[in-house]
């Protein structure tokens, strides 16, 4: 399978995202910028001043786990990082900032230890993010 997503996190390990992202939760959009003088003219026509283009990549989760829903929070607070992503054009890598990122928790609920002595509990809590992007520097 082709990476949808893998993030290299500040501490240089790549953390791969792509069995997280639901059916359908990848999307893929371009935007070119312009210089300062692009615009229509009085006589409507375009004037185009094309410097260069930028992706924004969209995704959203299938539940996961309280620890890989927050290490994906720590990977996309960074200022910029590198992301590898599919892309229309194929596999790419860039870099990237995340602006706004949100979770939700679907379910939470303790589980008794093996041993059936009801000493121990753990939690488990399963989250899903809302749809999130990450725009291109």
């Amino acid at each position: 399978m082709a990476n949808v997503l893998k993030i290299l996190s500040a501490s240089g390990e790549w953390h791969d995202y792509t069995p997280l992202i639901k059916l359908r939760g990848a999307g893929w959009k371009r935007n070119d910028i312009d210089n300062a003088k692009a615009g229509r003219t009085k006589d409507l026509h375009m004037r185009r001043g094309k410097l260069g283009e930028k992706r924004t990549c969209t995704y959203s989760l299938l539940q996961t786990t309280r620890e890989n829903a927050a290490q994906l929070d720590d990977d996309l607070r960074q200022e910029t990082f590198r992301a590898v992503y599919a892309d229309l054009h194929g596999q790419r890598e860039s870099e990237f900032y995340c602006s706004e990122f949100e979770a939700t928790l679907v379910v939470a609920h303790d589980n008794e230890d093996e041993g059936g002595d009801g000493d121990s509990t753990t939690t488990t809590e399963l989250w899903e993010s809302k749809p999130f992007n990450m725009i291109e520097v």
